[in-house]
């Protein structure tokens, strides 16, 4: 999808004469003043893509479900410059293939009339705009490749039934917002059906109609605030229907996974070999419906992108509060491969996650709910995480914000010997971690662990005394257990307020590095220091 860009792209076809930055001179667009503008020489093709760029310069980044819109007004503001912008602009229908209907319908008219035949997108922000100017679309129905709506009403449904149940060869991707309408319980299902091109649904308070034929087609669906759960569907079905869409790539639910309780039901493991990602927003565990049993009665590629948020509570202020990763996800390589083969990872309180060579990733995120006073134990964060990676060839760590003792520290090491590349974050942002340190784990890197260690990258937030000693200390350990020295140090760390001499600790690293060496200070940086030998 097109991103917002944070430079102009016509800055360097025009010139700066007089103004400020961003206001452009008349006599870089006008051919008065004896010479001719350097962009009406440019080949139409060009100019197609300048304007095309400058069409995506903003987009809709504020509107969920439709962030890859462009804000369509800046064609209008371009349109001002000069005579022969503005015949080209209105005389180029692709520059008009997006609509983004705010307030009033002229624009809608001129966006229509100005795309001609293109196959168009079309978003509506106001329910009621809709529901006054939906008549339009039906004359144009034949092209309406995206419809969106971040607003509906009741009357908008209807009409939104009404228009799907026209034909509309064109359409690839719905999108609609029925929050303000949830009692209305929209429904999606066969009326698809009269778009054969469709591949996309985003449904926001609305229902899709798993078992309907017209749910087959589909290669991305996103679900988001389901609350009708008498519509929802058994675990088995649901499976059933997600194994009848053989083109399915991406899977997104936030709060509306379609299925009743999974615990008691028997259903089948299916696989997904072409899904890209999956995304799974669940209420906490033991609650309907547990991620736990979606996802172990599934079988995803290891290049799948997948993002799983459990909710986690406690009735009870002396309840033990869960730190199990293994309580939301599979210890299952047969449902996640990934397990097998991430290379890297990140490991934090509360939240984990790991890729394999950039081709796919896994993250998983814990979010207490109301327990932001609750001590919460980190140890339980590490034991999960070797247990779930255990047999994966993980060469690249980063911990952070793990307040746990050197005892902790030393079975995560054993369980990963081959780390090339371990990052240790003491940030300390929890105000009940007032002991957060580094210095634990790397007291455990002294042990003969982690041999083919070649970067390490030590931050410490809160002034942590003689840190860059004890640094000292396990790299001259290390030597002499037999480790090859490391490649490349490198130390961020508060300014220390006591006056701790920097330069002497610092002499005392470098000798113990085959290579560079450097130091930052968070506020800035300072002190640079390069040794002989390879960068890693």
């Amino acid at each position: 999808m097109p991103t917002a860009r944070s430079t102009s792209p016509l800055q360097p076809l025009v010139s700066w004469e007089s103004g400020p930055p961003g206001v452009v001179s008349p006599s870089a667009f006008s051919s008065s003043g004896g010479r001719d503008p350097l962009i009406d020489k440019l080949p139409t093709e060009l100019l197609v893509t300048i304007f095309d760029l400058v069409l995506f310069h903003e987009t809709m980044h504020q509107y969920e479900g439709v962030e890859d819109f462009p804000r369509t007004r800046v064609l209008a503001i371009v349109n001002s410059v000069c005579t022969r912008w503005r015949e080209f602009i209105n005389g180029t229908p692709s520059l008009w293939r997006y609509v983004v209907v705010d307030r009033g319908s002229e624009w809608l008219k001129i966006c229509l009339n100005r795309s001609r035949d293109v196959p168009i997108n079309i978003l509506f922000l106001r329910g009621n705009v809709f529901e006054q100017r939906s008549s339009l679309l039906f004359g144009c129905s034949d092209r309406i490749r995206t419809l969106a709506l971040c607003d509906t009403t009741k009357i908008g449904l209807q009409l939104i039934n009404m228009l799907l149940g026209a034909l509309l060869p064109t359409l690839e991707d719905l999108r609609i917002n029925a929050t303000r309408c949830e009692d209305a319980c929209a429904r999606y299902g066969d009326a698809l059906g009269n778009c054969p091109a469709l591949r996309a649904v985003y449904l926001d308070s609305a229902h899709l109609d798993w078992q309907s034929p017209a749910v087959r087609q589909l290669r991305s669906i996103k679900l988001l605030n389901w609350q009708h759960t008498d519509q929802n569907i058994t675990l088995a079905a649901f499976l059933r229907c997600l194994e009848s869409c053989p083109n399915l790539e991406d899977l997104y639910f936030d709060f509306a996974l379609p299925v009743h309780d999974c615990a008691s039901q028997f259903a089948p493991v299916i696989s997904l070999p072409r899904l890209r990602s999956l995304s799974l927003v669940c209420p906490p565990s033991g609650l309907r419906p547990d991620v736990f049993y979606v996802l172990s009665h599934l079988q995803l590629p290891v290049t799948a992108d997948i993002e799983v948020y459990a909710q986690t509570t406690a009735e009870d202020a002396h309840e033990i509060i869960p730190t199990d990763f293994t309580q939301h996800i599979p210890c299952d390589p047969n449902c996640l491969p990934i397990l097998l083969s991430a290379t890297s990872a990140v490991l934090r309180p509360y939240i984990f996650e790991c890729a394999t060579n950039g081709r796919g990733c896994l993250q998983v995120n814990l979010d207490y709910v109301g327990l932001i006073d609750r001590d919460i134990g980190h140890e339980g964060y590490i034991r999960d995480f070797c247990r779930l990676l255990t047999k994966a060839p993980l060469t690249h760590l980063r911990v952070q914000n793990l307040s746990v003792t050197r005892e902790t520290w030393v079975p995560l090491f054993k369980t990963f010997p081959a780390l090339t590349n371990l990052a240790v974050h003491a940030i300390g942002s929890s105000s009940r971690r007032s002991n957060d340190s580094a210095v634990p784990a790397l007291e455990a890197l002294g042990d003969d662990l982690v041999p083919n260690l070649r970067v390490l990258t030590v931050r410490q937030e809160r002034h942590q005394p003689n840190l860059l000693d004890a640094i000292a200390r396990v790299l001259r350990r290390r030597a002499e257990r037999g480790h090859a020295p490391l490649n490349e140090l490198k130390i961020e760390l508060r300014k220390n307020d006591e006056g701790h001499e920097l330069s002497e600790s610092w002499q005392m690293l470098q000798p113990l590095v085959a290579g560079r060496v450097t130091y930052q200070e968070l506020e800035r940086e300072i002190l640079p220091s390069s040794g002989q030998g390879n960068d890693a």
